[in-house]
């Protein structure tokens, strides 16, 4: 299987201090992972393959130096292989210094012509 992840997030938590957010900075780094840090948010996108789920694992880090954060991670998962499967998805949220996920699928309604 030849598995594209597409992760687009954005959390949002209160104030951290300098020294936290190099701590942050460092779990990216450390992740070869880039991301848009601020005192108060950080904002993700990424696109290809994630075979050993550094994505994930890199958030697992950051939850639980952030403890809790508003937002969410959401990562599109397309089959290249197969063009007749639709995207599976998961969701992931900050909560008490660890990263829940939840997965999704498309669900299609009936098909009708247009008019």
């Amino acid at each position: 299987m030849n598995k594209i992840k597409t992760y687009d997030g954005y959390f949002v938590f209160s104030k951290t201090s300098v020294e936290k957010n190099r701590d942050i900075q460092s779990i990216f780094d450390k992740h070869d992972l880039l991301a848009d840090i601020d005192l108060e948010a950080v904002e993700f996108e990424f696109a290809g393959r994630d075979f050993g789920d550094r994505i994930v694992y890199a958030f697992q880090e950051f939850a639980r130096v952030i403890d809790s954060a508003d937002g969410e991670l959401r990562c599109e998962i397309v089959d290249d292989d197969d063009d007749e499967i639709d995207p599976r998805y998961i969701f992931f949220t900050i909560q008490d210094g660890l990263l829940w996920e939840q997965t999704g699928t498309i669900v299609r309604g009936p098909r009708k012509a247009c008019e």
